[in-house]
């Protein structure tokens, strides 16, 4: 039997009206039992009041990045962790992404002889929105801890350009 009962935890508690319309029609037919409509504890229950547009929670299908694609945003994005981290020039990625990124990024450069942490790109998920589009998120992570690391490329005559890339600060332990 499908459990129709969704729970949020903490918050408000929602409506949903398509969630109650679609336990009404199934208890029409049969009886729930006080298991499955208990609340769990920490969690409250959410409640429909307004059913959603047909394609509002529906999810697009994304085309995929191919493996040459994949292979470039790595190499680009494993490039700016390293510049980030002061193991590379940005020079050296001049080509590979925007000028107002190269502007954002040498900004943020911290003199040479920095500390270097050690970061390298460790996971690497890619999703084209759109043709022209590639979107890449990931950890970049050192032993101790990792980094969330986001970025979007466009496509240009030449190849692709990353547009935007942000690696987030707040460092995350790999042994939790």
């Amino acid at each position: 039997m499908e459990n129709f009962t969704h729970y949020e935890e903490g918050g408000e508690a929602r409506a949903c009206e398509a969630q109650l319309e679609t336990v009404f029609r199934a208890t029409r037919d049969m009886t729930l039992d006080a298991q499955q409509l208990r609340v769990m504890p920490g969690h409250r229950q959410i409640i429909a009041t307004t059913p959603p547009a047909e394609s509002a929670y529906a999810c697009p299908d994304l085309e995929r990045a191919t493996p040459k694609e994949r292979r470039t945003v790595a190499l680009v994005l494993g490039g700016l962790v390293e510049v980030l981290d002061d193991r590379r020039s940005l020079r050296q990625l001049e080509q590979h992404i925007s000028v107002p990124l190269y502007n954002e990024l040498s900004k943020r450069m911290r003199p040479p002889g920095g500390t270097q942490q050690g970061y390298r790109l460790h996971t690497l998920h890619t999703q084209k929105p759109r043709p022209e589009v590639i979107e890449a998120n990931g950890t970049a992570a050192n032993g101790q801890s990792a980094r969330a690391v986001a970025a979007r490329f466009h496509r240009l005559r030449y190849g692709w350009q990353c547009v935007m890339m942000k690696m987030i600060d707040d460092r995350i332990p790999t042994h939790w």
